[in-house]
């Protein structure tokens, strides 16, 4: 193994290190005011200063594995072949997210922190990785659009919407199920809103 290689490895444990000691000091506080980054640096066995080093914010630290969760996702319908309809891209890049994800319980705890403690912690307002994430969405809303055919942008934020709320959905799955295989949990989530939105048994 080359030096830069090992270098990156090394570089890479201890990013997973400082979200998972993260996570895990916020999940049990059930708050993240009162976890510091001087506790989360104790937690991971490293300094402030390595900290930094990895991210810039407490909350971007503790959202990470969502965004890497959404991130994947979307690379994944990205690449999907342009001649499989919307449905279909958005039900294979889910069910390949979720395949590859090492760690679902940690995806789903950083979702929980965010859909649960962020609006009531003083940590500034701000979106982490802002700019990718606008990005991301763009390169989406593109994509879908050229599956749908049609230049209709309220069905492109209506079908954007549905993809996106499937996949947190995956992740409530996994929490709320935790006798369950994550894995397992996750795509019968996907199946089952499949099957709602086949049958449209939604009352609608």
């Amino acid at each position: 193994m080359c030096e830069c290689t090992r270098r990156e490895t090394k570089r890479q444990e201890t990013t997973d290190n400082i979200v998972r000691s993260a996570i895990t000091l916020v999940t049990q506080a059930n708050s993240i005011d009162s976890v510091s980054i001087d506790d989360i640096a104790q937690e991971a066995g490293i300094s402030r200063r390595t900290f930094f080093n990895h991210f810039p914010t407490k909350i971007t630290v503790l959202l990470e594995p969502l965004f890497v969760y959404r991130s994947r996702y979307i690379a994944h319908l990205l690449n999907e072949p342009l001649g499989i309809d919307a449905w279909r891209a958005i039900a294979n890049a889910i069910e390949k997210t979720i395949d590859e994800c090492d760690d679902l319980i940690l995806v789903a705890r950083s979702e929980w922190i965010l859909t649960r403690l962020v609006h009531s912690s003083s940590a500034p307002a701000d979106i982490p990785h802002r700019s990718a994430y606008e990005a991301h969405n763009n390169a989406l809303r593109v994509n879908l659009q050229k599956r749908l055919n049609q230049d209709d942008p309220i069905a492109v934020e209506l079908l954007t919407g549905i993809g996106d709320q499937i996949l947190r959905l995956t992740l409530v799955a996994v929490r709320e199920n935790h006798k369950r295989n994550p894995h397992e949990a996750a795509r019968a989530t996907v199946a089952h809103s499949y099957e709602l939105l086949a049958t449209n048994n939604l009352g609608l």
